[in-house]
């Protein structure tokens, strides 16, 4: 059934998270921000290369966050934060880059307030500093073409 409504996503044998991305793009009206939080294997399976190579391209991703090392309580899956707007990316030489926030390790142990984390206070506190590296992220300015 999803296979036939979401062709330019849904490839192989997929996750559900390839569909609800395109998805929640096609909800957005034109230019509309577009934010979610969804799991992170389509960046490293096999099903995931039609959402990225063909699906992606086509929208204004803006932010990649990959919070993959992040303690969620109740959350196992690893996920990713994905931001944009529902439009085409612009041609301008501005906008041919897309924010990103690598995961490099995760918590080295269940922190007693999930909030208080490593992983996550690495994020809030530096998800915005292009250049920021540490043991748990690196904030860059990664080429939309790369990305694809």
């Amino acid at each position: 059934m999803y296979r036939a409504m979401y062709p330019r996503t849904c490839s192989g044998k997929y996750s559900l998270a390839a569909p609800f991305a395109e998805r929640f793009f096609e909800l957005g009206r034109d230019k509309a921000q577009v934010g979610m939080i969804t799991a992170n294997s389509f960046m490293k399976r096999e099903f995931g290369k039609k959402l990225v190579a063909e699906y992606f391209p086509t929208v204004n991703l803006t932010n990649i966050i990959n919070t993959s090392g992040a303690y969620i309580p109740g959350h196992g899956t690893p996920t990713v934060l994905l931001f944009g707007t529902a439009e085409a990316p612009s041609k301008d030489r501005l906008k041919d880059t897309i924010k990103t926030v690598l995961a490099s390790r995760g918590e080295p142990s269940t922190p007693a307030d999930p909030e208080q984390g490593l992983v996550w206070r690495s994020i809030a506190d530096h998800g915005d500093e292009i250049g920021y590296e540490n043991d748990f992220i690196t904030v860059a300015q990664t080429d939309r073409l790369a990305l694809s």
